[in-house]
């Protein structure tokens, strides 16, 4: 190779990592504001950090992360004990148990454009791990799923479980569905409103 086409690749390479970069920081942007939040059942008896409207802002932030793309304000949602994360849709079923391998799952959703949204979800405790229990009922949306990038977005269930303290989640679990009964609800729900309540 000449070194005129040496130095040219250099600056293709370069001009490519720039682009990434740049990409890279457009996705992370400013946090998004949060949803406002319904609270249709309450209890007075869930350990502070767990309380119906707190677990729903908690995560409503989660989920703005990973819709930036914000690793670094991902991490801290997921307790370094983590003891799983699973996601079962019609491409098959995926499980990590390690923070690490959960930053690299989320890394690979990304490249997907993966977007979620939380619509319902149902917060009880404390459990017998002392901390709290969630239900939830959430949006999907990738290039990869059948709704797609810009098409309409799937539905999904799940369980998890946070520590209340220092919020953090431990378990998580979701797969596409949309069977979800927890919560009383009002005769009019606004849009980009979400549904939470105590068990």
């Amino acid at each position: 190779m000449s070194h005129r086409s040496a130095k040219a690749s250099l600056i293709f390479v370069f001009l490519l990592a720039a682009c990434s970069d740049s990409h890279q920081a457009s996705l992370v942007g400013t946090p998004a504001p949060l949803p406002p939040v319904i609270v249709t059942r309450d209890d007075s008896g869930l350990p502070a950090g767990c309380k119906v409207r707190e677990v729903a802002d908690f995560i409503s932030k989660f989920f703005d992360a990973f819709n930036r793309a914000d690793r670094s304000q991902l991490t801290p949602f997921f307790a370094s004990s983590i003891q799983w994360y699973t996601v079962t849709d019609a491409k098959g079923s995926m499980t990590v148990s390690t923070r690490d391998d959960l930053m690299g799952y989320f890394a690979d959703r990304h490249k997907h454009h993966e977007r979620l949204g939380l619509l319902k979800i149902r917060v009880s405790g404390p459990s017998w791990h002392g901390g709290g229990d969630i239900v939830f009922l959430l949006t999907r949306q990738a290039d990869d799923l059948d709704g797609g990038t810009h098409g309409q977005p799937i539905l999904a269930t799940g369980k998890g479980a946070m520590f209340c303290k220092e919020p953090a989640i431990f378990v998580w679990a979701m797969a596409t569905g949309s069977g979800f009964a927890e919560c009383p609800e009002p005769a009019r729900i606004p849009a980009n409103t979400v549904i939470a309540c105590a068990r």
